[in-house]
Order: C-alpha cells, then structure tokens, then sequence
C-alpha cells in the first residue's frame, strides 16, 4: 500500500521482503517445512509511522505516529487492512 514509503524497507535490517515461495525455499534448504503463514499484528500506531514516512517522501514534515489520536482512529483502518489479506507484516512457522 505505502510502496518504497512503507515503514518496513529500514536499512539496514529490513532490506528485502520475500514471497511465500522464497520462504518456503529457505526453509526447505533448512530442512524444514512451512506450516503456516499468518498475518503479524499491524496498529494503528504503526499504519500513522507508515503515513509519517510517506508523507515525508513527499515533502510534508507531520509527525502523526506521536499522537495517541491518530493511532487509535487508525487502528480500525490496520484491522481492516488485515482482514483484507494486506497485513503489514508475515509471520511464517516452519517444522523439521
């Protein structure tokens, strides 16, 4: 949704992202299997940081993820989005 303004591209930790197939090829040189695949616990303080960074992309300097309001109103919105199968982030299980 927030592309290269999404909060999870932070390097130098998070530089890349992978698709289920690439997990379950890491996993399967492992020697594990993949059990499961579930949507992480997105907030809605962490949708206002992601909003603050895109809005610093573009030149807009408000620190949205610092207001308490801000991220209770979008909390909904972060519930939502992974109801929809748009979680912000992965949690992958794998098995021996």
């Amino acid at each position: 949704m927030f592309g290269r303004y999404w909060i999870g591209w932070d390097p130098p930790r998070h530089v890349e992202t992978y698709s289920r197939k690439s997990i379950e090829a890491l996993f399967e040189g492992a020697g594990l299997r993949l059990v499961a695949a579930r949507p992480d616990i997105c907030n809605g303080a962490m949708l206002a940081l992601n909003i603050t960074h895109a809005l610093r992309g573009a030149g807009v300097e408000l620190r949205l993820h610092e207001s308490t309001l801000v991220r209770m109103l979008l909390s909904p919105f972060a519930l939502i989005g992974m109801w929809l199968g748009m979680p912000a982030a992965r949690i992958y299980v794998g098995q021996k």
